[in-house]
């Protein structure tokens, strides 16, 4: 039989770890939502302050982010959507409202963002490298602005991006070797700008892309054989650039072809004759104003989806 002591003792263990419990019931049902919600307050004025620094370089006219204020949760201001859950920003769409200005650095803050739309405006100076700190970046349309300076590298770190649009502005030099690692994107489209240097052998890593659009730059050099690894490549426009030497082989490859727009640059050399058994697909072929040798293969002609050549 136990002692009035041992009885005391196992009493006072017993009290010990009902507390224990009821502590842990607490930090369970208590604490941690209470932490949670305090990590999401922080990130919805993180991302309100970030909207703000970006208004406040923003020329405006017609006053479209005039909703921009304290008088409404920012996830009603104009042109931008938050998600349901955290309610944090995951779309910046302003597309198509004249605004002006440069792109605050502060874009960076917005660690949910999934979508950014600025196309048809008025945005000068360089592309934030604080993007590159957007790792749930989706879609980034820049097109029809006027930014300069280099694409930044930074931007390969945007590991989710699928689309990349930044025709008509003024970039320039090299589009970084660095994209490579972007092994999501499907949308590569920089057209008339004043991108310089050799397409980048690493664009071969991306298996996902489907276009290819760089008409009307200063690209130059050897096509890299790395683009005939390309699979899903749909879309083929290089026209009116500096590229030259032959046409690599494995271009003629990929099957799933349908535009192939190479006019304009300094290929030479021959096409293959089986040209059309190779491209079923083929929609668009457009080689002129180059030094290719020969005539145009008269397999051609069997391409039953041919519409322009």
């Amino acid at each position: 039989m136990a002692s009035q002591t041992d009885q005391s003792i196992i009493s006072s263990i017993s009290r010990m770890a009902i507390m224990l419990l009821w502590c842990a019931s607490l930090l369970l049902v208590g604490w941690f939502p209470t932490a949670i919600e305090g990590i999401t307050i922080k990130g919805q004025e993180r991302d309100r302050q970030a909207l703000l620094a970006i208004k406040s370089q923003i020329h405006d006219p017609f006053k479209v982010t005039s909703s921009w204020n304290n008088s409404l949760p920012f996830c009603q201001w104009k042109g931008i959507t938050c998600g349901r859950r955290h309610r944090r920003v995951t779309t910046l769409d302003l597309s198509k409202q004249q605004l002006g200005g440069t792109l605050s650095p502060h874009v960076g803050n917005l660690s949910f963002l999934r979508f950014i739309n600025l196309q048809d405006n008025n945005f000068e100076s360089v592309i934030p490298p604080e993007i590159g700190r957007l790792s749930r970046l989706q879609t980034l349309r820049l097109s029809n602005n006027s930014f300069g300076g280099t694409i930044p590298a930074n931007l390969s770190h945007c590991s989710n991006l699928a689309v990349f649009i930044a025709g008509r502005n003024n970039l320039e030099g090299n589009i970084p070797v660095e994209f490579g690692n972007l092994l999501k994107l499907e949308i590569l489209q920089i057209p008339y700008n004043h991108l310089t240097g050799q397409l980048p052998t690493s664009l071969g890593n991306i298996s996902t892309l489907q276009e290819i659009f760089l008409r009307e730059n200063h690209l130059q050099g050897r096509l890299p054989d790395s683009l005939g690894l390309l699979k899903r490549l749909v879309r083929l426009l290089l026209g009116t650039n500096n590229f030259s030497d032959l046409i690599p082989p494995s271009l003629f490859n990929i099957s799933s072809l349908e535009s192939i727009e190479l006019v304009k640059n300094l290929f030479h050399g021959n096409l293959p004759v089986n040209l059309s058994s190779n491209f079923p697909n083929l929609r668009q072929f457009n080689v002129g104003l180059n030094d290719l040798s020969g005539t145009l293969p008269e397999s051609i002609s069997n391409a039953s989806k041919l519409e322009r050549c």
